[in-house]
This record gives C-alpha cells, structure tokens and sequence, in this order.
C-alpha cells in the first residue's frame, strides 16, 4: 500500500516511482489463497504527522513475490483518505 496517482498510469511502477514520501509505505504478511477464495486482511497503519488535512489517493497491489527472480504483478486498487 503507498499513497500517488499510481491509478493514472499504465505502468504501476511509474506510480510508484512518483509516491508520495511522507506517507510510509506498508506491506502485509504473506497471504496463501486458493483458486475462488476470498480473505480480508488488516492493517495497523499511524498517520504521518507532516500530511495537511486533505484527501489522498492511496493504492493498493496485488502480486506474488519471488525469492529468485522477478515479482508477479496482478492488479491494483484504488482508494480515498480524507483527513479532517
């Protein structure tokens, strides 16, 4: 999860390239889903105290990670943070 316009581009990682810094990016432990399956995952996150009180665009992606080569990448959402 980390917070750009990553939704515009085609490319995810030109998105990613462009984040914004003062939003600390965040992982989750692996998830093992079968074919068909549906899971929720949670996540703890502290809000950085240098954002101003605005809507952000965060992103999340979807991809399986390889030890020994490169990363599969599947798809990525897009949601709203409203800071008031």
């Amino acid at each position: 999860m980390f917070f750009s316009v990553a939704n515009f581009f085609e490319n995810i990682a030109d998105g990613f390239i462009g984040r914004d810094d003062r939003w600390p990016s965040l992982s989750s432990p692996p998830v093992v889903l079968a074919a068909g399956a549906t899971s929720t995952q949670s996540f703890n996150y502290t809000l950085p105290s240098s954002v101003l009180a605005t809507t952000y665009l965060g992103n999340a992606v979807l991809w399986r990670g390889e030890f020994f080569n490169q990363g599969v990448y599947f798809d990525r959402g897009l949601f709203w943070v409203t800071l008031t």
